[in-house]
């Protein structure tokens, strides 16, 4: 006699009568799952079957009703979270109104919010803060203070240009920015004063510039004039020598200066020639650098190349310099007023001046802000921050 043993399917192997549910039961739970506002989804997890079954039983029983399954509002999930409250319940509907779906935004309550703000400063309290250590050296750190279009000499009576000027206030304004400035500096190797051009206002004792003859409006004698532009630049280098190891000078030459800015250079250097703390370049060049690892930065004072010429200009001119850097700034004044436009390889800086408007500037609108500013750099990694001083500051 043969004998048959039924197989066991091992898709029942584990399951207990409990977790049994019978094909009606499963087809009404999720018609019922369905109209409380689940998904496909979520139905399929909370039944234990896979999303196509789930979604068999809603398209037999909507083929059945003949519409789709609306969503009951008096079962729609409460979507309720302890410490939690819903401040918006936005439903979906169906061409025929039902209701779809449901979506409910939820807020912690100020007690759960206090809890959570205790916890993370429980785990804040157990947490060592990290050691600060900075791995900059003051030899990387360079101080760069360009000075545009000081115009030392300069006369403007404020009831007609909006403020006063002379030698005693451009005097004031430098020195006292210059020192206010390094007091906000950290430690750094080496500063660079540059001036770029227009440091005197008048080039000679008539007062008339020498390209096109405008008569300027100037400050008493001409000897005095020169005495307090040499004793202003001399204050601040002194300044900066007690501050950096190294100090540059660099004195570039601008349409009211342009002889004038050839003898400075020669004073200041012949003043220090016996220091080897401070370089001053009397190179005849109408462009000037000044190279600090990685950076280049380029001095000239604007009046005669445009700002689109000067990254070819200094690729010719210097280009082993242009090679070996990175970061490459061009410095320009000329117009007073602050202007940054980048060109390939090249950031030209229009670099904004400390003048008050002259007469010929307030009669053309020529009304731009005033400023002192300064730069630190990082041989390595370029710009590192920028300082900033206006007017009412330094003449308190």
């Amino acid at each position: 006699m043969v004998v048959y043993a039924r197989s066991v399917s091992p898709f029942f192997i584990g399951f207990t009568k409990k977790d049994y549910m019978t094909e009606n039961n499963i087809h009404e739970k999720i018609v019922e799952l369905r109209k409380s506002g689940l998904s496909h989804n979520q139905i399929a997890k909370e039944v234990g079957r896979t999303k196509s079954t789930v979604q068999g039983h809603i398209e037999r029983e909507e083929s059945k009703l003949g519409k789709k399954i609306s969503v009951d509002p008096l079962l729609l999930k409460k979507n309720d979270i302890p410490g939690h409250k819903v401040v918006k319940n936005t439903i979906s509907v169906d061409e025929n109104g039902n209701i779809v779906h449901q979506w409910a935004r939820l807020i912690p309550g100020v007690e759960e919010l206090e809890k959570w703000i205790s916890a993370m400063e429980e785990r804040a309290k157990k947490v060592d803060p990290p050691k600060l250590i900075s791995t900059t050296k003051s030899n990387d750190l360079l101080l760069e203070f360009p000075i545009a279009d000081l115009h030392l000499g300069q006369l403007s009576w404020g009831k007609e240009t909006g403020s006063d000027y002379d030698c005693t206030i451009a005097r004031k304004l430098l020195v006292n920015g210059f020192r206010s400035i390094i007091e906000e500096t950290p430690v750094v190797g080496k500063i660079v004063i540059s001036t770029l051009g227009d440091f005197y206002h008048a080039d000679n004792k008539e007062g008339v510039t020498e390209r096109s003859g405008n008569v300027l409006d100037t400050d008493s004698r001409f000897q005095k004039r020169v005495d307090e532009g040499i004793k202003a630049l001399l204050e601040c280098i002194e300044m900066a020598a007690k501050k950096a190891k190294e100090v540059d000078i660099i004195i570039v030459s601008g349409n009211h200066d342009m002889h004038s800015a050839v003898w400075l250079s020669r004073v200041v250097a012949a003043y220090y020639r016996k220091s080897p703390q401070i370089k001053v370049n009397v190179e005849p060049t109408p462009r000037q650098y000044l190279v600090h690892g990685k950076v280049l930065l380029v001095y000239n004072h604007g009046h005669d190349i445009k700002s689109n010429k000067m990254a070819s200009i200094i690729a010719a001119e210097r280009p082993k310099l242009w090679g070996s850097s990175v970061f490459r700034y061009a410095r320009m004044a000329h117009i007073h007023q602050r202007k940054v436009e980048e060109f390939p390889g090249l950031v030209v800086e229009t670099i904004p001046t400390i003048v008050a408007q002259d007469a010929y500037a307030a009669d053309h609108g020529f009304l731009s802000s005033r400023a002192l500013v300064s730069y630190i750099w990082h041989k390595e990694y370029g710009l590192r921050s920028k300082i900033e001083r206006c007017p009412a500051e330094l003449l308190k």
